[in-house]
């Protein structure tokens, strides 16, 4: 309803469009995308979503083959990475090493492995963003135990 709505308040421009199916899915794409970060940031409406996701017969058939494909894409991310990035990003995920622990073991100021944390966070979360369609999404942010 809400791509339709915008569609029709942004009418005078539809004849300006070059390929009215890419622009329908990008509107589609981006209030898609809209609602799963405000459902994101609301603790109450995760919550109501993921029950009914849980309750939709097709979450067991389907979470298994979005996790692993999910977790595919996340380390396709990960390898590209440059070494230190990658480094100081898999120490803090998977060996749960603090900042201070990984700044003292790889010889570099905690500052510095905040900013290789932080821009490996947002590098990981664009490629996702490019590379996986919405339901991946919806399985990470419903509250799926997927470390990121």
């Amino acid at each position: 309803m809400d791509v339709f709505l915008k569609i029709w308040l942004g009418k005078e421009i539809i004849t300006q469009i070059g390929n009215f199916d890419a622009f329908l899915f990008r509107v589609a794409h981006n209030k898609a995308i809209d609602f799963l970060r405000s459902v994101a940031r609301d603790p109450k409406f995760k919550d109501l979503l993921w029950e009914e996701i849980q309750l939709s017969g097709s979450y067991q058939a389907d979470t298994s083959i979005l996790r692993k494909e999910f977790e595919t894409k996340l380390r396709e991310a990960v390898s590209l990475l440059s070494v230190q990035r990658r480094k100081a990003y898999l120490s803090s995920r998977n060996e749960d090493m603090t900042h201070e622990q990984i700044a003292h073991h790889m010889g570099l100021s905690k500052s510095t492995v905040n900013n290789h944390i932080v821009e490996a966070q947002r590098f990981i979360r664009s490629y996702l963003a490019r590379n996986l369609d919405i339901a991946y999404f919806l399985l990470f942010f419903a509250g799926n135990e997927i470390k990121f």
